[in-house]
């Protein structure tokens, strides 16, 4: 454990507000894969409570699934069924650092890039938000270009639009 960070109210608070501002809510689960990429030693059980100390300061809303607890700013009121979530496990793959937002059912991915030049069957991705038209492999998934896209460029998922392009 001497080689890992210390984790603290402040960094959980930190890393459960970036995945929130990209997917719309997050769970434990996420939190502790996000700090152990960023080198922190984050158990299920340390992570689980310093998450319920963060939504009790911060009122968060939670929703318990039955299997897991999801947290969602008080404004996003959007449910989220058991069948959108991985299994939370409390295994010891340590992630290599930068914001890896959860893919679901897959554990996490580090999501793309944009890149210069796009070909047929690449994707085309932009948002409601903002005018930057940004293009991306076609090896990845829509939600996975999306969400890379909400990162790369900070918007919210739910702005971003996306299609092949042809």
């Amino acid at each position: 454990m001497s080689n890992y960070k210390q984790l603290d109210y402040d960094i959980v608070k930190e890393v459960a507000e970036k995945i929130m501002d990209v997917m719309g809510y997050t769970t434990n689960l996420d939190v502790k894969n996000e700090l152990r990429a960023m080198g922190y030693w984050a158990t299920q059980a340390l992570v689980a409570a310093l998450m319920q100390e963060v939504a009790d300061n911060e009122e968060y809303n939670i929703q318990n699934t039955g299997n897991y607890n999801i947290y969602k700013y008080k404004s996003n009121t959007s449910t989220i069924d058991d069948d959108d979530l991985d299994d939370e496990d409390d295994d010891d793959d340590y992630g290599k650092g930068g914001l890896t937002v959860p893919k679901r059912k897959k554990g996490t991915v580090k999501y793309p890039t944009h890149k210069s030049s796009f070909t047929n069957g690449d994707w085309e991705v932009y948002s409601v938000a903002n005018s930057t038209v940004a293009f991306y492999p076609s090896t990845y998934t829509r939600d996975e270009v999306r969400k890379g896209y909400a990162l790369e460029y900070n918007v919210h998922f739910h702005d971003t639009r996306s299609k092949r392009v042809k």
